[in-house]
């Protein structure tokens, strides 16, 4: 009875059940692990976030874990490999979590948006990742492993993928440029592995006490990961933030991606555009 229930709630309800489960997971989680509880950590933010709440972390213990939830609604799915994973709107529930020591987790979740129940389509994705980062003399780095759980999600292994990442960031002046390079293994027979580059350049400008851009992009090189064509495209990713309070924004978002060489594999240049939320607690 109670999966047959389960059944008849809408994907985006459902998915948020399933969200709500694993959060509660990743907030409790850390709490049984005093050791690593007691280790001291810099304050470590994702490049998008705002630093509005930097007086308040200063008062705080330096083992305190930090949490970031993020929900996006974007017109469609387009994948940072410039490719149009699912033509109909998308919702991303995100929760990063930075914890001691300069390690972090991130829960992520895509549900395509058509009333039907979750896994049905190539917008429904779950994605788990873990990492560190640190300095390194004058450069800062980012290094983890993700599993991604793609449609059809639940199907282990098959149509998942494995990614391990790494990203060195150079801050000069308000920029910060950045290059990083990703890893991807298949889990199953119904996909396949590869790399891609990024180069990106990154800047947040404050716009007045409340408004804020940030703004990311860049060339990217992709060597025929997933089964597509090699070869360059660029990105560019913009979200304009609204200051709710000292923890809350919202505000809309656009993202941008477009060959530069030639590709036959159906990707062309697509715009999509959203709307973000954004908490930190």
């Amino acid at each position: 009875m109670r999966t047959l229930i389960f059944h008849q709630i809408n994907a985006p309800v459902k998915t948020l059940l399933h969200f709500i489960s694993v959060v509660a997971l990743m907030v409790l989680l850390p709490l049984t692990t005093p050791a690593l509880a007691q280790e001291v950590s810099p304050d470590v933010k994702p490049i998008a976030t705002k630093d509005n709440v930097e007086d308040d972390l200063a008062c705080e213990p330096e083992n305190k874990i930090k949490y970031i939830f993020t929900v996006k609604v974007w017109s469609r799915y387009l994948g940072d490999n410039a490719g149009i994973f699912y033509p109909k709107p998308v919702v991303w529930y995100d929760l990063y979590a930075d914890l001691p020591g300069g390690w972090y987790a991130d829960i992520w979740i895509s549900n395509g948006l058509d009333d039907r129940e979750f896994s049905n389509n190539t917008g429904d994705e779950i994605d788990v990742s873990a990492g560190y980062t640190g300095q390194f003399f004058f450069l800062s780095y980012n290094i983890g492993i993700l599993y991604c759980d793609a449609y059809e999600v639940w199907n282990f292994p098959n149509g998942d993928l494995i990614k391990s990442y790494a990203c060195l960031t150079y801050s000069l002046v308000s920029w910060n440029i950045a290059f990083a390079v990703e890893h991807y293994i298949p889990g199953g027979d119904k996909m396949e592995g590869g790399w891609l580059f990024y180069l990106s350049v990154c800047r947040v400008w404050e716009l007045s006490p409340r408004w804020t851009l940030n703004g990311l992009f860049g060339p990217r090189y992709d060597d025929g990961a997933f089964g597509l064509d090699s070869g360059y495209y660029a990105g560019a990713d913009f979200e304009l933030d609204y200051q709710l309070s000292d923890t809350m924004t919202i505000g809309p978002a656009v993202r941008a991606k477009t060959p530069i060489s030639h590709m036959d594999d159906g990707r062309n240049t697509d715009i999509v555009y959203g709307i973000t939320f954004s908490i930190n607690f």
